[in-house]
């Protein structure tokens, strides 16, 4: 097992949140206010998975190791 993520594996991850998201909005109706903290919570991850992939980009960019997992 590697340290890396293929492209597949995060074409699923985000599918995966915009589908949570999407449901959420989409379910009509009034809005609690723990509906708007889960919805950040899942634009958090997706704003983390991209953190992580740049910086694992640029790290690989500059020929050195994976970033370890947290």
């Amino acid at each position: 097992m590697t340290d890396t993520i293929t492209p597949y594996e995060v074409k699923k991850l985000l599918s995966e949140a915009q589908e949570k998201i999407n449901d959420a909005l989409s379910c009509g109706g009034d809005r609690t206010p723990e509906d708007y903290q889960e919805i950040a919570r899942w634009r958090d991850d997706v704003e983390n998975i991209f953190t992580t992939l740049v910086d694992e980009m640029s790290w690989v960019a500059d020929g050195k190791p994976m970033l370890p997992n947290y």
